[in-house]
């Protein structure tokens, strides 16, 4: 249990108001506690971003002055002693789950909040591609053993009604490709992000991740739970063989129980 800090902003929100405030606290470094009526949410950072985003959550803003008094902001009178609290990182107060008849991953701590893929400033470089086989096979015939040594596959089937080669690693063939970058556990499309952000360790959980699986959350929101032993080494000789393969058959994950 933390103690809140002298001259720091808290926030009271009532129990009975709409919980759309919650995707904002994702991903921030806010705790939270609550009594009968109320929560309460600080900021565990005083960086301005934090504190600022934190101002922008609907409640009762109050500064917190000695020996536990607060004043509402904009009054310079202390109203309110702060009650003695258990205050938790908000991302221990948040659950997420899937729901049962879609793909996204949600938030719930009251109700469920969609966490989608938007679109981010800055691009990383890719580590992962998804290639149509026919234009897979034509490069394989042309490049060198050492390129295709650097590289791991697992044939994907069913993945929107044609088969694709997932490739791992590095330099990936610079053809026609859906290209991901490593995010944790996840895969994630090159120039996106979760929003609201989301940290690794909580897709990890929901999906009940196993330290020999990951993920790879395409651009529809669509997702795919992968056995790490799916990837194999990439030679001439499988590139050949993809036409007759059945591929790996991959199935969504449904929410940690």
């Amino acid at each position: 249990m933390s103690i809140a800090r002298e001259s720091e902003i808290v926030l009271q929100i009532p129990k009975d108001r709409s919980t759309d405030w919650l995707p904002r606290t994702v991903g921030q470094p806010f705790q939270l506690a609550e009594c009968e009526s109320f929560y309460w949410l600080r900021a565990a950072d005083s960086a301005l971003e934090v504190v600022a985003t934190l101002s922008q959550i609907p409640g009762k803003q109050f500064r917190l002055s000695s020996e536990h008094q607060l004043t509402e902001m904009g009054k310079t009178i202390a109203s309110v002693r702060l009650p003695e609290l258990e205050w938790k990182p908000i991302h221990q107060c948040l659950e997420l789950q899937l729901p049962a008849a879609a793909f996204p991953a949600r938030a719930e701590f009251i109700q469920p909040e969609v966490i989608r893929l938007q679109r981010t400033a800055q691009e990383a470089p890719p580590s992962a591609g998804l290639y149509l086989i026919d234009a897979l096979q034509e490069w394989g015939e042309r490049i060198s053993n050492q390129r295709l040594n650097c590289l791991s596959y697992a044939h994907l089937v069913n993945l929107e009604s044609s088969s694709c080669i997932l490739l791992v690693g590095s330099p990936l063939p610079n053809i026609n490709a859906r290209f991901f970058w490593k995010h944790g556990p996840a895969y994630l499309p090159v120039g996106f992000s979760w929003n609201p952000p989301v940290p690794t360790e909580t897709i990890a959980k929901v999906f009940n991740l196993q330290e020999e699986e990951f993920l790879l959350w395409t651009e529809d929101d669509r997702s795919l739970v992968i056995p790490n032993d799916s990837l194999q080494p990439l030679s001439r000789s499988a590139l050949r063989a993809f036409a007759n393969s059945t591929g790996v058959r991959m199935k969504n994950r449904s929410k940690a129980t």
